[in-house]
């Protein structure tokens, strides 16, 4: 299939608050070249709408076509179409129907949403083309203008991301891979920084477990973590991973005094010994225990608080750090946040990475961190991509963040170096 083409030096810039625009995406289009090639399709019931449209489409060099017609439009898909652009209230016309019937259809074309309703209802819409497998390249909101699809254009067509989701490649690992990889220690601990925002500086890690597989390199957690829990090993597997971490880094410099982070399953949260064992584990690797920090999910945390009450309380009598992993996606309430004596919040990538475009998305970072401090808490942002995210966090007053632009997720020889290498 042709797809819409600019010249190699065209890109991007980044995109401001798509309140700014009624558009979902605003360019500076002297970033792109005059003209460009492609294929555009529309279906709206107002041919004042279709005309517009490919009027812009055509100013730039783009062909375009538009219909009213459901069946003339997804029997035009077949025609090499690089840009699909769908009103989604029509008369007679579902758009959301429409929307099955594209991904259906295995409809490759990157998908411009456009409607009159709410902007929330809009971005709802453009959550379910990723989910149905389809390429949301952006919304149009009516009224636009002629320099909305202009600009909304040139970008779709010079910017080659995808939001379509690929199907996993992994499947997870067998109960035998898991007891083998168990028992002879084919694990490994990989280490991602968290970042001071205020003064930039490493004020700790989160340790990632690895499984490195004999044939399929390295797995991730996901595939086999959820394995370990109901096989009642992920007792054993935590063992693993905390004594690795803290025999590692206790041969940092101790007046450093890096947190480290390690993730707990809340199965784990019904052994009265768990208190016990990790302090002997702390002794035997001379790792103070003030340095350690449970990360606990707010789900897991939910739905085993009972049982957790005990085990939780006497890890921060300890001088354990307790954190709420992935605040924001679970469904707990303000009374059982208050009962559990942790010392952060800890706000999920989903809403970091979608927060510089989304005024929803950054009401809940703002409202999380407001909400963490007002219980005493540290916050840390996960899934930081850009300098412009962490500056946007800085500014709303997030404590701490990590993500692929502080630095990837490495082996403790690496993080040796990268902590040399950024004056650690």
């Amino acid at each position: 299939m042709a797809r819409c083409s600019a010249s190699p030096t065209s890109g991007a810039n980044s995109l401001p608050s798509s309140s700014e625009s009624s558009a979902s995406v605003q360019m500076n289009p002297q970033t792109f070249p005059d003209r460009l090639q492609g294929k555009v399709l529309v279906i709206d019931d107002e041919p004042d709408i279709g005309e517009l449209i490919c009027a812009a489409a055509e100013g730039i060099g783009l062909n375009c076509t538009a219909t009213a017609s459901p069946e003339v439009f997804l029997a035009s898909l077949k025609n090499d179409i690089d840009v699909v652009m769908m009103d989604l209230r029509m008369p007679g016309t579902d758009g959301v129907e429409l929307l099955r019937k594209l991904a259906a259809n295995g409809c490759q074309a990157k998908v411009v949403l456009i409607s009159g309703i709410d902007r929330k209802v809009l971005r709802s819409a453009e959550e379910l083309t990723v989910s149905l497998g389809l390429d949301a390249a952006g919304y149009l909101q009516k009224p636009f203008r002629i320099n909305d699809v202009e600009q909304l254009l040139r970008h779709v067509c010079s910017h080659p991301h995808s939001t379509r989701r690929k199907p996993p490649e992994e499947i997870p690992v067998t109960e035998a891979e898991l007891r083998h990889a168990i028992e002879f220690d084919e694990f490994t601990v990989h280490y991602q920084p968290q970042i001071d925002l205020g003064s930039g500086r490493c004020v700790g890690c989160e340790a990632l477990v690895r499984l490195m597989h004999p044939t399929r390199g390295i797995v991730y957690p996901d595939m086999f973590i959820v394995t370990a829990e109901q096989l009642n090993l992920i007792d054993s597997l935590t063992t693993l991973v905390t004594r690795r971490a803290m025999r590692e880094y206790a041969q940092l410099a101790s007046e450093q005094a890096y947190s480290l982070s390690i993730n707990f399953s809340a199965c784990s949260l019904t052994d009265l010994k768990l208190p016990e064992q990790l302090a002997r584990q702390a002794d035997e690797y001379d790792f103070p225990l003030s340095r350690l920090v449970m990360e606990i999910t707010e789900t897991g945390l939910i739905s085993e608080l009972g049982k957790a009450l005990d085990i939780l309380t006497r890890l921060r009598m300890k001088g354990v750090g307790l954190s709420i992993d992935d605040f924001g996606t679970g469904y707990s309430s303000m009374a059982q946040i208050q009962r559990i004596p942790a010392t952060e919040l800890k706000i999920d990538r989903i809403f970091v990475v979608q927060m510089l475009d989304d005024d929803t998305a950054r009401a809940v970072v703002d409202k999380t961190i407001s909400l963490g401090h007002a219980l005493d808490m540290h916050i840390v942002a996960e899934g930081v991509e850009s300098g412009a995210h962490g500056a946007e966090l800085d500014r709303l007053g997030c404590d701490y963040a990590q993500g692929y632009h502080f630095g990837h997720p490495m082996l403790f020889a690496q993080l040796c170096d990268w902590l040399a290498r950024n004056g650690e």
